[in-house]
């Protein structure tokens, strides 16, 4: 009788470590499926996939408890616990809209205008002084998942999903600066297939080699580098010593947002406007999150005529329309929008999450445009204060390892 006993417990320990299929859809609020979804499990990020143009995904997975991470810019990310998917049906996924922008503010006063410089400058010391309470002094290490998608026709043409480590080292840069780390450990490229197979058709086209170029190019950390930014309070105390480029405003009685404005404008060649909105507690000055936007404007007096190689990346993102044998730049215009996320439940604030997307158009002297559009998130999956210690240089520059996956 014993050994019948241990004979079933091995054998329910060994169904429980085989591999199952989870199988979903991904679909927002109004039934629409969502492409290029990311899909991973939150104990072991690097088992993951992505959404087809169906919505559809399947992911193999040993752990029958835990939970699948759904997420994807522009929506709420979704936490889904893995007893739900069951072999007999594909389980819906429903991703909320998350309406995080903001449109500009307006301020009302009656104040004087030294009054109110003097106003706005002792309510941005008070946050700034909240901020270097609030965020911490001490080496941050965060977990994250890091998605880049371009978008070509209004369809997901790729996403490079880094994961790894974000390690944040306050004052250890030049000029006593903080420092940030971006250390990747698995790179995953989802590649839709036919619009890969059009690419590859163009490259073989026009360039043997070029193809093979393509699929070995190693973005590294930079993108995903640049998408977490710089350190937020010195960007803050940065900005708050130019007081006349703020405005204040409410979004709740709760909550104030602090309002940065500048434009630039060099001899009408390039124009620059940026706007940031930081949304501050009214009452204790806790910054809960970030929401800004620029517009950039490129003329050229002379246009740029594209080199060979130029031309064949940029037959590639103009994938639906004719070859282009020859481009004269002119013009060039884009929309940027990012925002910060915060985590405000503890002592000391942590990122939650950060997000990117860029629209960007390029004109050439026929006044032929070609569209890009770039949406980039990183997701923090666990953080840590204690016993960080910064990644070597060598350990930086290695060669991250990276899977290439075509989606249907």
């Amino acid at each position: 009788m014993n050994k019948i006993c241990i004979s079933l417990l091995f054998l329910t320990a060994a169904l429980s470590l085989q591999a199952r299929t989870l199988t979903g859809l991904v679909i927002d609020e109004h039934d629409q499926p969502i492409a290029m979804a990311s899909i991973y499990l939150k104990s072991a990020p690097s088992v993951g996939t992505a959404t087809d143009a169906d919505g559809r995904f399947e992911l193999s997975a040993e752990q029958s408890s835990g939970s699948v991470i759904v997420s994807f810019i522009g929506y709420q990310t979704a936490e889904v616990p893995i007893r739900q998917f069951t072999p007999e049906q594909t389980l819906r996924i429903t991703l909320k809209e998350q309406p995080i922008a903001l449109e500009e503010t307006v301020v009302q006063t009656r104040l004087s205008r030294r009054k109110r410089r003097l106003a706005m400058e002792q309510l941005l010391r008070n946050v700034s002084n909240r901020m270097s309470v609030d965020f911490a002094s001490e080496p941050v290490k965060y977990r994250v998942v890091s998605d880049g998608i371009v978008n070509i026709q209004k369809r997901p043409l790729a996403m490079e999903q880094m994961i790894g480590y974000v390690v944040e080292l306050p004052q250890q840069g030049r000029n006593k600066t903080d420092s940030i780390q971006f250390y990747g450990e698995l790179s995953k490229r989802y590649i839709d297939r036919r619009a890969d197979s059009l690419a590859r058709h163009r490259l073989e086209k026009s360039s043997p080699n070029r193809q093979q170029q393509a699929l070995q190019i190693d973005s590294g950390t930079v993108v995903h580098r640049m998408l977490w930014g710089g350190s937020l309070p010195q960007i803050f105390k940065r900005l708050s010593e130019h007081p006349k480029r703020w405005s204040i405003s409410r979004e709740t009685d709760d909550l104030m947002v602090l309002t940065y404005h500048e434009t630039r404008n060099l001899l009408g060649m390039l124009k620059l406007s940026i706007t940031l909105n930081y949304i501050v507690n009214s009452y204790n000055y806790r910054l809960e999150r970030i929401s800004s936007q620029a517009d950039v404007q490129v003329n050229l007096p002379f246009a740029h005529k594209l080199k060979t190689n130029e031309l064949e990346w940029l037959n590639i993102i103009n994938l639906d329309q004719q070859s282009i044998d020859k481009f004269k730049l002119k013009r060039m215009q884009a929309h940027i929008t990012r925002n910060v996320i915060l985590d405000t439940s503890g002592t000391v604030s942590k990122v939650r999450e950060k997000n990117m997307s860029i629209q960007a158009t390029a004109t050439d002297t026929r006044k032929h445009d070609i569209p890009v559009h770039v949406t980039a998130t990183v997701k923090v999956l666990s953080s840590q204060t204690s016993g960080v210690k910064p990644y070597s240089a060598k350990q930086l520059e290695r060669r991250i390892p990276r899977m290439r996956i075509n989606i249907d």
